[in-house]
This record gives structure tokens, sequence and C-alpha cells, in this order.
């Protein structure tokens, strides 16, 4: 029974999440754009990052100081891990899309 478990269940979990934590890395977040864009120290430099799947109002915008004060309370001075998602509009706007995980 343990084994039929371990091949239905266990096994193919391993081998959907392995994959992604390969491309994934740590870093500290230390300052906080807008509600959705901020920076992460990574290996002593800033990497400008936004999230993925995410849209608030910028920082001038009606309730933009709200949306940095709500993103900076959850992840400012956090270390958190990151995956790049990779899209063409990103990459124009000179952005990494990136997944978070506190």
């Amino acid at each position: 029974m343990k084994g039929h478990v371990y091949r239905t269940f266990i096994l193919p979990l391993i081998m959907i999440v392995m994959p992604s934590l390969c491309w994934a890395w740590s870093g500290k977040v230390v300052y906080v754009a807008d509600g959705d864009t901020f920076d992460v120290e990574r290996d002593g430099k800033k990497v400008r990052v936004r999230l993925y799947g995410v849209d608030t109002p910028e920082s001038t915008q009606a309730f933009g100081q709200n949306a940095i004060a709500f993103t900076s309370s959850q992840i400012m001075g956090k270390v958190v891990d990151v995956q790049k998602i990779e899209t063409a509009i990103a990459e124009s706007w000179g952005l990494s899309l990136l997944v978070i995980w506190p």
C-alpha cells in the first residue's frame, strides 16, 4: 500500500515541484515602488521585479499609496523566494515578472 501511495501521489508531486524550484532564487525586498513592483536584493544587486498576475494602481493614481502601504507591510525587509516568468511584455519593459513565496 505504501508503495502505491508513493508512486501515485508523492513521486508525481516531486516531479512537478522540483523543476520549478530549480529556477527559483531568494532575495531580500529592499524597496517597494508601487503595489505590484519592488526591488529584491540578489547577490548584492537590486533586481526590479513585478508580481505576476497582480495589477495595482500606480503610486500617483487613486489608492496608489494604499497599494504601496499594503505591499510594504507584507514583504518589505523580508527574504522571499522568487521564480521568474518569461514573457515578451516584461522583457520590453525591462522587468522580471515573478511568483514569490514569502
